[in-house]
């Protein structure tokens, strides 16, 4: 039987509605609701947020109230960015209270959140939040894996590139194929010699389809501390990065990659700390770092808006906008799913696994141009 709750609380003069399914995830009807209530008090995160949110300004602003970028096929947003704030202020990347956030070495379900939180992802009560859970990835960002940084094994997958033109990925053969051959399109001019940013890598298929393209250096900005030996790859975390900006040293990225990322930003799962935000965050602070008229490849999952917690967030044409503020749109494979929604059937339509669900199958790719 699947569990659906609805909770229906005020905050901040707002309505918001939360919808929860069962841990499994595999079918999502969302016609079902009953009430429930998250009663857990958080009140150091809560405090961290609120001080968080003064300094973000417009770019956690989630409501509607903005001037828009026409664009196919959906609008981006205009919004004021305080780059100088976004860039080094210590609260926009808040610690992790462990004995509010990890019970019993267990990140937080959304049903546990205190009302206060769960309201601020839901994008002025416009966004649902379901529940996806998973509790074995909290130790990712403090105990990386991964040992793969290394000219050997990045050489191996620029070989494999050079040979076949395609390599597995992360994400499969078609996910790494197409990449290539949108950055080959819409990108290649702005990245071939030049210093990208890669945003969000456990292991390094992306910076290696960037260097078979011919990519100079590489910047990537990641949570995890890895070890990384790889001369053309410089791997950063998001507090190196602010300390050094705030040292002076301002790098200026002549385009950016991002690839099934950012839609996990704050959510949780992996040991971070929660922030409704954190997505947003990210982007406008990589806005922040590009050149104008660089371009930046963005792959996050779509079709329609929803708040996956804690796996990810699916973005619609509610969310995107905000994610993409102040960008300019070039080429993007998003498509809207069906009025059933989540609950599709056509998930052959999107997914190229039929055996996958649409909260995170259908990871279409986005490229945005900074206005020059």
């Amino acid at each position: 039987m699947l569990l659906f709750c609805l909770l229906s609380i005020t905050i901040f003069k707002l309505n918001i509605n939360i919808v929860l399914a069962n841990e499994q995830n595999e079918v999502f009807n969302e016609r079902r609701e009953i009430q429930c209530d998250g009663s857990n008090e958080m009140p150091k995160i809560m405090r961290n947020l609120i001080v968080l949110q003064e300094d973000c300004g417009e770019v956690c602003d989630t409501s509607d109230d903005f001037e828009k970028i026409p664009g196919n096929p959906f609008d981006t947003m205009k919004k004021e960015f305080e780059c100088d704030i976004l860039l080094t202020s210590p609260t926009l990347n808040p610690p992790l209270v462990f004995d509010e956030q990890i019970i019993d070495r267990r990140p937080p379900r959304i049903g546990a959140l205190p009302k206060t939180i769960s309201s601020l992802f839901s994008y002025n009560n416009r966004v649902p939040l379901y529940s996806r859970y998973y509790e074995k990835d909290a130790d990712l960002i403090a105990k990386p894996q991964d040992s793969t940084w290394n000219v050997k094994d990045i050489g191996g997958l620029v070989k494999q590139l050079t040979e076949t033109g395609q390599i597995y990925g992360s994400y499969g053969v078609k996910t790494s194929r197409d990449m290539v051959q949108i950055l080959k399109k819409y990108m290649i001019d702005s990245i071939k010699d030049k210093h990208v940013l890669v945003i969000g890598s456990t292991w390094p298929w992306v910076e290696a389809i960037l260097l078979y393209l011919g990519v100079d250096r590489i910047t990537t900005l990641e949570y995890a501390k890895q070890n990384n030996e790889h001369p053309k790859i410089n791997l950063v975390t998001p507090e190196e990065l602010r300390k050094s900006i705030l040292k002076g040293d301002v790098p200026q990225f002549d385009g950016m990659v991002t690839f099934s990322s950012l839609e996990h930003s704050g959510l949780g799962r992996y040991g971070d700390p929660l922030n409704p935000w954190g997505d947003l965050i990210t982007m406008a602070q990589a806005w922040c770092l590009l050149k104008p008229g660089a371009r930046t490849l963005v792959g996050v999952p779509g079709g329609k808006d929803g708040i996956a917690f804690n796996s990810n967030r699916v973005y619609g044409k509610i969310m995107l906008p905000h994610l993409f503020s102040n960008f300019e749109m070039v080429f993007s494979e998003y498509r809207d799913f069906p009025e059933d929604g989540f609950a599709s059937k056509n998930i052959g339509d999107f997914c190229e696994n039929p055996k996958e669900d649409l909260m995170h199958c259908f990871q279409q790719m986005t490229v945005l141009e900074k206005p020059k």
